[in-house]
């Protein structure tokens, strides 16, 4: 057989099984968060702040007590308005969408990356803080979307990723400048 024929034929397993394993990955770590969800239990004493905070009757109250928790606005304002539209019976599954939201992300490269797929598809830590009513998912979601814009030269919009990274963890700014550089 021709070598150019046979490198294509290789390409072509490995890309099956590559499209298997990535597919394996996003199923079980599909399942952990819905195991999760399933098992959550009660919300935790940050959990319950970040409920109190953004669940605020006034604006003013709210703008007022943003302050005193150590993430910045944009997270609060997305759970406030999750809680205008959906109410606070579906945090949890906010939590869900947050987590599946975090393996879409993940998959948004042209190639699949496993490794990434392995240890943060599947990490307990990472699916128990990331599916909490924490902005931790969410900025994870945020850097990932940073990072994805810088890897594809979309100057634009890496600038809005980066802005919206930060503002929703000011931990953010380190991954932010990491990536950048």
């Amino acid at each position: 057989m021709d070598e150019r024929r046979l490198a294509g034929v290789d390409r072509r397993v490995d890309r099956r099984v590559d499209l298997g394993t990535a597919g394996v990955l996003i199923a079980s770590s599909a399942v952990l968060h819905f195991v999760l969800l399933r098992s959550a239990g009660p919300f935790w004493r940050d959990e319950i702040n970040s409920i109190r905070l953004a669940g605020s009757p006034t604006l003013q109250q709210f703008l007022r007590d943003l302050p005193f928790d150590s993430a910045p606005f944009l997270g609060f304002a997305l759970l406030r308005g999750w809680l205008a539209t959906v109410g606070g019976e579906a945090l949890r599954w906010a939590g869900l969408l947050i987590g599946l939201g975090l393996l879409g992300m993940l998959c948004a490269r042209r190639r699949f990356p496993l490794i990434a797929l392995a240890l943060i598809g599947t990490s307990g830590a990472i699916i128990r803080y990331g599916d909490s009513v924490r902005p931790y998912g969410l900025a994870m979601i945020a850097a990932v979307a940073a990072y994805l814009a810088l890897e594809r030269k979309s100057w634009s919009i890496a600038l809005l990723a980066c802005a919206v990274a930060i503002h929703i963890s000011f931990h953010n700014a380190v991954i932010v400048f990491a990536v950048c550089v």
